[in-house]
């Protein structure tokens, strides 16, 4: 699915139960040669997660229901890093970069969006 008015398009992933998340949106990107992409929305659950709350934290591996409250990642130029937010039954929360492990527990719909113009730089004005 996309709607294309020259300067925008959606693109639509669904994943299903056990799919890796990371590996499933890296090549999902790829496949469609997809440039400046990011995600607009994603709704669904996690099985598995694999997760970098921070640089100065270990990676956790987590097995429990994880609902999706937010999913963020940006593509440019081959390099995509994919943050997320998620809560599970008990109501924790946990937020960080998603990495490749992370499995999906139930149909997972992402929406990306693509700018398909690359914005042109302008002079500042004290540079014109």
């Amino acid at each position: 699915m996309y709607i294309d008015n020259k300067r925008f398009q959606t693109h639509m992933l669904r994943l299903e139960n056990n799919d890796d998340v990371v590996v499933s949106i890296k090549a999902f990107v790829e496949e469609r040669s997809l440039k400046n992409v990011f995600i607009l929305t994603a709704i669904g659950s996690l099985k598995t997660v694999v997760i970098k709350e921070s640089v100065n934290l270990p990676v956790q591996h987590l097995e429990r229901n994880w609902r999706v409250l937010g999913l963020f990642a940006f593509a440019k130029e081959g390099h995509m890093r994919i943050r997320c937010l998620l809560i599970n039954d008990a109501g924790e929360k946990i937020a960080g970069e998603l990495l490749e492990g992370s499995k999906s527990g139930s149909s997972t719909d992402i929406l990306f969006g693509e700018h398909l113009i690359t914005p042109r730089t302008r002079p500042l004005p004290h540079q014109s």
